[in-house]
């Protein structure tokens, strides 16, 4: 992911390189080299040429203001929704640092580390800033998952269940 200016024009130099490269290797009429290697290394190219390309037409898309919202798909993954909204807003990290009362270099910090190093309170106070919205949150908690004997049905584990409930023990029966 891009999260500012600097390192789009980075991707974007990388990005000439390694079209110029997958034209080299395309161009190559060298007979010592194995065609199977040269076509894992040309697929191999371009998939950073899809990645790099991709990259770029998000941070264009972010910076023109044409997203109207992101899509978080896990809290670890909140980071992806801060940068954007800023990116989004025309901040840079500086004018987000100044609405936060911030050092420019903690919000680089903050960024550079997809915010793992910030506190809840502080992510919730960056949220703030950039007026993003959060829609209700789905919050599902995971059942745990056993596998039983194959000589166990369901009726007697619940009959166990029950005893113990009744019993109020987990010791055996």
């Amino acid at each position: 992911m891009i999260k500012n200016d600097k390192q789009f024009q980075v991707t974007k130099n990388r990005l000439k390189d390694f079209k110029d490269m997958l034209y080299t290797l395309e161009s190559s009429t060298d007979d010592s080299i194995d065609p199977i290697y040269k076509k894992i290394e040309m697929d191999a190219v371009q998939s950073q040429i899809n990645v790099f390309s991709k990259e770029i037409e998000e941070y264009e898309l972010l910076k023109q203001g044409k997203v109207n919202y992101v899509y978080v798909d896990s809290l670890p993954n909140i980071y992806e929704a801060l940068i954007k909204a800023r990116i989004i807003k025309g901040w840079t990290q500086a004018e987000l640092a100044k609405h936060l009362k911030l050092k420019e270099q903690q919000v680089q910090r903050y960024e550079l580390d997809n915010y793992s190093t910030a506190s809840i309170n502080k992510i919730s106070q960056v949220a703030t800033a950039l007026n993003i919205d959060f829609k209700s949150i789905k919050v599902e908690i995971a059942q745990p998952k056993f596998n039983l004997p194959a000589d166990l049905d369901s009726e007697s584990l619940l009959d166990g269940y029950n005893k113990m409930r009744e019993k109020r023990t987990l010791l055996p029966l």
